[in-house]
């Protein structure tokens, strides 16, 4: 989600994710976080907006990692289980 409609400890926590996330699959990129407008990212704003619900939705173009490299539905699934991996790390500090 865009930083402007998150609160200060969701920044952290988003910032967090993709910290994290960018150091496990070279494909994950989060740096720069924007406003998208599309169904999943209408709703994921509403649900926060509304209940404080954090959604995290990702965009890809399908066709290049953020590092340029070609996704394939092997990179697909490493690149799940990277976030995933980074939610872990987050929730469940040592």
């Amino acid at each position: 989600m865009s930083e402007s409609e998150l609160k200060p400890r969701d920044i952290e926590f988003q910032r967090a994710i993709f910290r994290i996330a960018n150091t496990l699959h070279p494909q994950v990129q989060g740096h720069s976080p924007v406003m998208l407008w599309d169904l999943p990212s209408i709703t994921g704003i509403a649900l926060y907006r509304h209940y404080g619900v954090y959604c995290l939705y990702l965009e890809s173009n399908y066709n290049r990692g953020a590092d340029g490299s070609t996704v394939t539905p092997e990179s697909l699934r490493e690149t799940g289980v990277a976030l995933v991996q980074a939610l872990a790390e987050i929730l469940t500090p040592e």
